[in-house]
Parts: structure tokens; sequence; C-alpha cells
């Protein structure tokens, strides 16, 4: 007979973790059923949509791919993994991701349980358990969830190499350290931070072995993709070719703080990454490899920041005051929307403008015994200069959120000890400065109104492609009316006036969206398509030209101009637009057919 002997306190912490696990799988469960009945639900919208299509074309096609990886590439195939075993089901992914989601809440337990012991380990699991951000994007075809399970790993280990210096912790750190970078590549700036940490906590020769170990771990991970993407290239990138045209649109005079496109109109994945090739390539003349195009950006940038210093100053004042406020700044998904149709996210959860005085009230706290904790402090100020030389949005912050968790649960056990042991005065002062960091964070910055206007416009999009033109339409005057200056809104709302032959709606349309956005090319290409079937040619010939002139290479632009030529009679120029067409795809046959009947038409005369 097998004989189990575990003491009561080892019970009472698995009773207690199993608890955990369990309500924070049936918070993140209940609130993924109730989305489930949204559009956006079944059909992916901006990075979810990428990110799908991406796995799919893993399993479908080739898991080494053909080009260098321009996003990171871990969560694609994370889903990919997922798809080859279960089938492409979207249920799949977000149940895996509401059980990593789940045990998330336990890693926080062991890590603020090793680092100030149990009482802070139970805070921190239940902070992280109730915390917004984390519940709202479990079921979401995006990589938070995925990464911070990533990130609260390593930082155990992390943790462990501090206090039980193995050899292995070191390198498994570097391991996953690795796996984060392929997940957010912006992570490869943590670790140069790492080598601060190792020297305030070691003796000089202790620290460059046990930095090397995580470098050894680190590159496990880097050497396959490197070559990996040398071999589909003959080009040499570490990770990703998006550095320089991402930190491009969170440093320039147009910069916001947030997200800027390169080309207004161009939102989306499929667009950022050709955008960025190819105005990087009609700027400097020549045809550019992935690394030169992410060079081209990095430079563009520094030039800026060398240039306009002051300007410079306040752009980062702003993303810094970005960075700590209470405003999730939303992308493509928008947390404030969602909790409309969520009783889950409706709950007094946790929000980050409470855990951010909270971890600020926590680090000071901390402060005479920096080297100690030096860990936390280095890993704080890694993930801020990581997040915030680029540009704020709610998932893009999320990274720095581990360790304010972690810090606030020593702030709360330090205010229960201390009012417990009825000593009044030093709480006393502490709060008041915790409050004046609440009241920082709290700062107006966003208008909400204005990003829920573009999540009804987003939801339009999704009944769109579900077939649902009356939803669509419907969601899109719902923007309209929060926001009469949503562009998108306007946009598709164009469209679906385009489509029912409604050509004069169209047009007003259109012209409201290049009003609100002049450089949005998709709707001057669309508002072109309007005139010409209206009739209006040189009007019709304008808007083209203008979605030329901001890209050259825009075929179906260049083809509809050479047919407006055409209809003018001005078939040689109609001929040269649709050759510059061939020049860039030799296989379009409409270039092909129009210009032998405009060159029969010619001969004729």
């Amino acid at each position: 007979m097998f004989s189990f002997n575990i003491d009561k306190t080892k019970r009472n912490e698995y009773i207690f973790l199993g608890s955990i696990f369990v309500f924070a799988f049936c918070l993140r469960l209940i609130y993924t059923l109730q989305i489930q009945t949204l559009p956006t639900f079944t059909v992916l919208i901006v990075d979810a949509f990428s990110y799908n299509e991406w796995a799919k074309n893993i399993i479908q096609n080739s898991w080494l791919g053909d080009k260098v990886f321009y996003q990171a590439p871990l969560y694609p195939y994370f889903i990919a993994l997922i798809y080859k075993i279960f089938g492409i089901k979207l249920f799949a992914v977000r149940i895996i991701q509401v059980l990593m989601g789940s045990a998330t809440c336990l890693l926080y337990y062991y890590i603020s349980k090793k680092i100030w012991g149990v009482r802070a380990g139970v805070i921190a699991s239940l902070l992280a358990t109730f915390y917004s951000i984390y519940i709202f994007y479990v079921p979401l075809h995006l990589k938070p969830t995925l990464y911070i399970f990533l990130e609260t790993l390593c930082i155990l280990l992390l943790c462990l190499c501090f206090y039980e210096k193995k050899k292995r912790y070191f390198i498994a750190s570097g391991v996953l350290l690795g796996l984060m970078v392929f997940t957010r590549g912006n992570t490869l700036l943590i670790v140069p931070f790492l080598l601060i940490w190792v020297f305030l906590s070691y003796n000089f020769k202790t620290a460059i072995r046990n930095y090397l170990l995580i470098l050894a771990g680190l590159l496990l991970i880097l050497f396959p993709v490197i070559i990996r993407n040398y071999v589909v290239s003959g080009d040499f990138v570490i990770t990703t070719s998006q550095a320089g045209s991402n930190f491009y649109i969170g440093n320039n005079l147009k910069a916001n703080g947030s997200y800027v496109p390169l080309i207004s109109g161009h939102e989306t994945p499929e667009f950022e990454g050709p955008d960025a090739k190819m105005i990087a390539e009609k700027e400097l003349g020549r045809e550019l490899k992935p690394s030169e195009v992410s060079r081209y950006w990095f430079t563009k940038s520094f030039d800026y920041i060398k240039n306009n210093k002051f300007h410079y100053s306040v752009l980062m004042w702003k993303k810094i005051k970005l960075m700590f406020n209470y405003y999730e700044v939303p992308d493509s998904e928008d947390f404030y929307f969602y909790r409309q149709y969520s009783s889950i996210l409706r709950l007094p959860l946790i929000p980050f403008g409470i855990i951010c005085p909270l971890a600020f009230l926590g680090m000071l706290l901390l402060i005479k015994d920096y080297k100690k904790y030096s860990l936390l402090y280095v890993l704080v100020i890694a993930n801020f200069v990581s997040i915030i030389i680029f540009y704020i949005f709610s998932r893009y912050r999320l990274p720095i959120v581990p360790l304010f968790i972690i810090f606030s649960s020593y702030a709360i056990n330090w205010f229960t000890k201390e009012i417990i042991q009825k000593k009044w005065k030093t709480p006393l002062v502490f709060g008041i400065i915790c409050l004046l960091f609440y009241l920082f964070s709290h700062i107006k910055m966003n208008e909400i109104e204005s990003n829920l206007a573009v999540s009804h416009a987003n939801m339009g999009i999704s009944y769109k492609k579900l077939g649902d033109t009356s939803n669509a339409k419907l969601e899109y005057e719902k923007a309209i009316k929060v926001d009469p200056d949503c562009a998108l809104a306007h946009y598709n709302l164009g469209n679906i006036y385009h489509e029912k032959g409604l050509i004069e709606d169209a047009i007003k349309e259109y012209k409201t969206t290049i009003k609100i956005t002049p450089n949005d090319i998709e709707a001057r290409y669309n508002l072109g398509n309007a005139y010409q079937e209206k009739g209006l040619i040189e009007d019709a010939i304008k808007e083209y030209k203008m979605v030329i002139k901001t890209d050259p290479n825009h075929v179906s632009a260049l083809n509809n101009l050479g047919t407006a030529y055409a209809i003018k009679g001005k078939l040689y120029k109609a001929i040269a637009h649709w050759k510059r067409v061939l020049e860039i795809d030799p296989g379009d046959t409409a270039a092909q057919n129009n210009i032998a009947r405009a060159r029969k038409i010619i001969y004729k005369k």
C-alpha cells in the first residue's frame, strides 16, 4: 500500500493553488463563452486575421516558409501546432490560452513566495487572477497570453538562478528569453540589461560565467532562426525585419505616442511590410534586402531625433504618460468595447490604474535594498526602455505588468502588516505618495468614445465578411454616430453603397474619408472607381494619380488609370501605364489584353 505524507502546510498550499487555477479558469472560460456570439469571434480581423492565416499557411504549405520573418513568428507557429493536433478550430486555440492564462496565475504565486514569502505569493496570484486585461486577451487570437506565460516562467527561473545558483536555470532562462524574442522582437533589448543584474549580484568571474550561460540558452533558440532567415533569403536577419519600420512609426514628426501607419488606410499587417519596403526602395532608387529596409527606417528615425530634439522630447514625455496611464490604448481590439458584451469584464476587476501606483510604491519601499532585488528593478527598467522607444498600445505595455504585479504584492503585504501592527504614521506617508502616483496615472489623455467607434467599424467589417451587409451597415452607422470623424466607418460604408450601385452616396462617403485622412490611398482609389463609373473621367484620373504618387506599385490604380486614359482616347498614355503594370506583375492578363486591344485600335487608325 502506498502512503503519501503531506504536511498540513503543503496540503493547504495545494488546495489554495488548485482553487486559484479553477477560479481563474472559470472566469476566463465564462468570458470566452460570453463573447463567442460576436462576429469578430468568428471572423478574425487585423493582427488576429494575419496570425491565423500565417498559421494555416504553415500547416498547409511549409513549416520553413520562404522569406525573412517580418513579424515575430512564435505565435503563428504556436497556433499552427494547435491546428496540427486538433484541426483548424479557433476554439481549440482559445481553450489552450484559457488554460495557459490560468496556469500563469500560479507562476505569480511561486515568484512572490520565493522573494517575499507565502502571503506575498497569495496576493500576487490573486492580483493576476483578477487582472482585467489578462482576462480580456485570453480568448483573442493575439500573442499576449503566450508571451505573459513565457515571461512569468522566465522571471521565476531567473529568481531560481539568484537563490539556488544552478547552471541549468541560467541556460533555461536564456532559452525562455529566446522564445520571448520570437514572440515579441523588442524583448532582445532586455538581454544587455541582464548584464547589469549579474554584476550587481555576483563577483566578476561568476557574473561573466552566469551571463554566458544565459547567452548560450538564448543562442540555442536564435541560431536556427538566423540560419533559416539566411537560407530562404540570403540576408542576415537576427529575428524579424519589422524593427526599423516599427521604430519609425513611434519616432517621427507625425508620431503621436501610439500607432500611426506609414500610409493612411494601410493599418493592417498585409500592407505594413510591403509599404515599408516600397517607400524605402522608392526613396533609395533600388531594390533592398529586408535588413536594408529595416536599416533605412532606423536611419530615418535617428535623423528625426537628431534634428528635432525638442519635438522628440515632447513626444517622449507623451509616451511616458501613456505608458503609465490607466487607459488601455486599443489597437485592433478594444477592452472597453468588449466590456459592453461581457458581464465578467464589467465586474470590479483589477485595472492597470491600480497596479501601477502600487508597483511604484513597492519599488519605493524596497529601494534601500536595490542590490538584493536588482533583478526586478533591472527587468522593470529594461521593459520600460524596450516599450517606450517604440509606441504605446495596451498589449505593447503588457510585458511590464508582471513586474508591476510582483512589486504590488510586496506593497500590499507591507501595508497590511503595518496596519495589523497599528503603525499608522509610515503607511500614511507612503499612502499619500501612492495616491499621487494614482492621480498621475489617471490624467485623462484619450477619449474612449472615439476608439469605440473604430471597434464598431471593425465589427461591421466582420459582419460584411460573414455576408451580413445590413448588420455591417448598422455597425458603420453606429461608429459614425459615436464619432463623426471615424474614417474607417465612412470608408466601409462607402464600399457598401458602391456595391449597391448607390454611386452618389459612395462618393460622398469616400470624400468624407479623405477629408478626415487625406493620404488614405484606398479611399482615393475607390473614389476614382466611383468617379469612373459615374463618367467623371478627369476626376477619376486625378484620384488614381494621387494613389500612384504615394504607391507607384499600386497595380489596380495603374490598370484603372490606363483604362481612364483609353476612355479619353489617350491610348499611348494608357499603354504606358499598362506596361508599368506588367513590369510589376508580368502575369497580369488584364494589362496584357488591354495593351493588345489598344494597339489594334491604333493600327486601324
